[in-house]
């Protein structure tokens, strides 16, 4: 088949044949064009531009209260949610006296089970499920955003040593208050 015909082609197969060093510059800009089209295709953005609703733009958020019975993990979910608040959005966090906007959060569970054990019963994997509340209001005590009974979960791989077995489980409950938060404040973004 010819190109003679499609003078696009002619125009590829011409563009991509060249040799020297003078000719190298417009594949760089495609190669940058192409990139760049991907990314942006990828779901890619940039960081720290999700609005909040109209006018908040310095928010509170209280400890977390948690209704797990894990104790200690109100303060590891709550500060990975401002983490990922400031880095995700345009959004300042301060007191109660400064803000337009107050977030509250209820831990509802963390549960710890079994996943799979060896033919002699021990544990070998196990699976770490949390669950929590997340809502927002403004200034008036009407609430803006909210979710209840988000979840997610974690296996890890269980040690015969009870330290390192407990090791494993609180870096499960990290990575899901990691995770959660995450998916949280780019749920926050999705609906407003």
């Amino acid at each position: 088949m010819g190109h003679g015909k499609y003078p696009l082609f002619r125009g590829l197969s011409s563009f991509f044949s060249m040799s020297g060093k003078k000719n190298k510059r417009p594949l760089q800009h495609f190669a940058w064009l192409i990139i760049a089209l991907l990314l942006g295709g990828c779901g890619y953005h940039i960081q720290g531009n999700t609005p909040l609703p109209a006018g908040i733009k310095a928010v509170h958020v209280t400890l977390f209260e948690n209704r797990s019975g894990e104790s200690g993990v109100e303060n590891t979910f709550t500060d990975l949610f401002i983490d990922e608040l400031l880095m995700k959005t345009d959004a300042k966090v301060t007191d109660e006296a400064h803000a337009r906007g107050f977030v509250t959060g209820i831990i509802r569970s963390i549960s710890v089970g079994d996943l799979t054990r060896s033919s002699d019963d021990a544990v070998l994997q196990g699976l770490v499920r949390a669950t929590m509340d997340l809502s927002m209001a403004d200034e008036t005590g009407n609430v803006v955003w909210g979710v209840k009974g988000y979840s997610d979960s974690k296996v890890y791989t269980a040690s015969s040593s009870n330290v390192t077995d407990e090791s494993a489980k609180q870096e499960a409950v990290e990575y899901i208050a990691r995770r959660l938060s995450e998916k949280l404040v780019s749920a926050m973004g999705d609906q407003w």
